[in-house]
């Protein structure tokens, strides 16, 4: 940025300058400048900006840190102190765009945001695209129950078995965080097992008429994945969450309606070709036969379910229900 240079170590120079409406004209001009050179600015251009907007952060109005906040959010080579200063502000209307967006604020930054500051901070960080299990994890624990419900709704939040415990745990006193469960393609059989009986009827019956949800996330980081290795036949990623979300209703209907109905439901599933693939389509198949006293179906079902399932827990449950199956099996037979 050869031509700007000059004007930018002049302003720079006199940002060191008291009173607030010269701190307001340094913070917008060096902002401008910024933003209007940002792909010509060097390291060094940048630190320097990031050393004067950093240090105005906190003594210019609200309202215009939000703009700059907003601008910042997506920019991936925004200046860092700045953008840590605004996920850090107090006021959570400059802090939330950087902490919904910006890829320059690392974990332990946003595990620390966590910890310390309030439930709109951490709503705000529930609608990154991604989230791993330890920001999940600390999400919970110190989030309130519309923290919760924003994370059951983010396809991009990762969690731990305990994570999911949790959930669960608090969705039976929450329909809208159980309806949300209901419908996400990772939650593990066992715990989508529990809540399927914890929850109302009333709720069981929404999950058979909830709307689908396209799991957007899902299909970008397989693209993004895709693009790293050689070219590899695409996947439709939003059939295969509708395909989940079918195959998760069944489980209702057979609670409400008798194993029989659950069998049929899961037979009408429409271009069901995925979950041909998903080991609890055989689970659920087979507990529904097993349910029925049809054990050699469940056997079969039981034991495709735990060829195509890498999960310690749900491998240790397929099993016990395999040899319980099989016991019965052998009963009948004697």
């Amino acid at each position: 940025m050869p031509a700007a240079s000059p004007d930018l170590r002049k302003e720079l120079n006199g940002a060191e300058e008291d009173g607030p409406e010269h701190d307001a004209r340094i913070f917008g001009e060096v902002t401008d400048l910024f933003l209007s050179n940002v792909g010509r600015l060097g390291d060094s251009q940048i630190a320097a900006v990031d050393g004067v907007l950093a240090h105005l952060v906190e003594r210019v109005e609200a309202a215009t840190v939000i703009q700059l906040s907003e601008a910042l959010s997506t920019i991936d080579r925004a200046p860092g102190q700045t953008v840590r200063k605004l996920a850090f502000h107090e006021q959570p209307q400059v802090a939330a765009p950087v902490l919904r967006h910006s890829s320059c604020l690392s974990d332990a930054d946003l595990l620390e945001i966590v910890k310390s500051r309030g439930q709109q901070h951490l709503l705000a960080i529930c609608d990154r695209k991604a989230l791993n299990e330890a920001l999940t994890d600390a999400l919970m624990r110190f989030g309130d129950v519309n923290v919760s419900n924003a994370l059951a709704r983010n396809t991009g939040a990762r969690f731990s078995e305990c994570g999911y415990a949790t959930l669960v745990g608090r969705a039976e006193r929450d329909e809208g965080l159980a309806e949300k469960l209901g419908v996400r393609m990772d939650i593990p059989g066992s715990l989508l097992r529990e809540l399927i009986g914890k929850v109302a009827d009333v709720v069981r019956a929404r999950f058979l008429t909830a709307p689908r949800p396209v799991a957007r996330q899902k299909a970008q980081n397989a693209a993004a994945a895709g693009g790293n290795g050689a070219a590899r036949k695409a996947i439709d990623y939003t059939q295969a969450q509708n395909e989940v979300v079918a195959l998760n209703r069944t489980v209702a209907v057979a609670n409400v309606h008798g194993p029989a109905a659950g069998i049929d439901a899961v037979e009408a599933i429409e271009n069901g070709e995925q979950l041909r693939s998903y080991y609890l389509l055989y689970a659920v198949l087979g507990e529904f036969e097993k349910q029925l006293n049809h054990f050699q179906a469940a056997i079969d079902n039981f034991r495709k379910a735990l060829e195509l399932t890498e999960l310690t827990s749900e491998q240790s449950f397929l099993s016990e229900r395999l040899r319980d199956s099989e016991e019965r099996s052998l009963r009948i037979v004697a």
